[in-house]
Parts: structure tokens; sequence; C-alpha cells
């Protein structure tokens, strides 16, 4: 990877621990390598020591993604032999993950 893209890639994983901070989640990036390294998590991002965040940033390559929820609150997608993942806007996971917060601690 060149050092354009490890730039940019460090600088959206920022900018995802910023967002969650701001929002009162505890997030940290991980160590480049650290799965390499022995540790649990591969993932850029971990919030509140448990869930692991993969962060990726691109020009213009989901594109497609966007459109599709312009009319959706959740897009639900799946390879064939594979699981469903669930896309979603940054507010409304911020706001189920608040509310399943709330839930947890009471």
């Amino acid at each position: 990877m060149g050092k354009k893209s490890r730039n940019k890639g460090m600088a959206a994983e920022r900018e995802v621990v910023n967002l969650l901070e701001k929002h009162g989640c505890k997030a940290q990036r991980t160590a480049p390598l650290q799965a390499a390294k022995g540790a649990e998590s591969g993932a850029d991002v971990l919030l509140d020591d448990t869930y692991r965040i993969e962060v990726k940033r691109r020009r213009d390559g989901f594109s497609s993604l966007y459109k599709w929820l312009e009319s959706a609150d959740f897009l639900f997608l799946r390879a064939d032999r594979k699981q469903y993942i669930v896309a979603m806007p940054v507010e409304m996971f911020l706001e189920l993950y608040a509310a399943a917060k709330g839930r947890q601690s009471s």
C-alpha cells in the first residue's frame, strides 16, 4: 500500500473515532498490524472495548450504496452463500446503539 493510501485510511479511522466519541462512545484506533502481533482485533477501530469496526473510504466506490439508501433506512446485502450484512446511515446506527446501551445498563 502506498503512503497516500495509508494516510487516507488512517485519516478515515481517526474520523470514525472522533465521530463516535462526539456521540459519547468509547472508541479507539487499533495499532497497525495488531492482529499479526497476536492481539484479538484485526479491525481498524474498537468500540467500547468490544465491537470491531472496519473502516473503508473510497472517492466514489460506494455510490450505488448511497443511491439505494436514499429511499430506505437500511440496506441488506448478501453475496451468494454468505450471510446478510446491513448498511445504514451513521445517525441511525448511533441512535440504535445508544438505545441498545441504555437497555443494557438498566
